[in-house]
């Protein structure tokens, strides 16, 4: 029944079927590569999870893709154009070059990333407004403290602190720990 809604969902969305290709789901169908896609420009959301996609790469032009689910894959290069990327549950070890290249990127989920040793780059993604990185193999010590404050639009940061000194520095950081009710303009009251 799940697929039932799920394909219907999709019909709709896609203007009753005449625009197929802008919603792609293909989750947990044992794919080894990426899906034949016919134009790869008009592709906005796509949700390939649950696969043994090992990698991305090739020329794929996405410039509308914002959405893209790949967890329970692998790796991913050079989609610019993309705003909101779940890889939480994959076995990322190192945020890649190709990552550091999406600027436009707002939102990134790394939770659960068991196997993640590195985020250096992360700087680069001078948009980023939500970072997930609970569960990941990464804790919030001094050094990445330092770095996240340097993120000038993140709002929200989900990660296990590594000590209580690191704890008493993001509160008292002016950027990263505001009080819920402060963060937009609002009052406490």
């Amino acid at each position: 029944m799940h697929d039932v809604v799920r394909d219907m969902a999709l019909w709709i969305a896609s203007d009753l079927g005449k625009d197929k290709e802008i919603y792609i789901v293909q989750a947990g169908v044992d794919l080894r590569n990426m899906p034949d896609v016919k134009n790869w420009k008009g592709v906005k959301k796509m949700s390939l999870m649950r696969n043994n996609i090992e990698r991305i790469c090739g020329s794929h032009e996405c410039a509308q893709l914002t959405t893209l689910f790949l967890q329970n894959n692998q790796s991913l290069l050079q989609l610019i154009s993309l705003r909101y990327l779940n890889l939480s549950r994959t076995s990322l070890e190192q945020f890649h070059v190709g990552l550091q290249e999406l600027t436009k990127l707002i939102h990134l989920n790394l939770e659960s990333t068991r196997k993640l040793e590195s985020i250096s780059g992360i700087l680069n993604l001078s948009s980023l407004r939500s970072l997930g990185l609970q569960g990941s193999s990464k804790t919030l010590d001094m050094s990445l403290l330092k770095e996240l404050q340097l993120l000038e639009y993140l709002e929200k940061l989900t990660i296990e602190v590594s000590s209580g000194i690191v704890l008493e520095q993001l509160l008292s950081s002016h950027t990263l720990a505001q009080p819920i009710g402060m963060q937009n303009g609002g009052n406490t009251d």
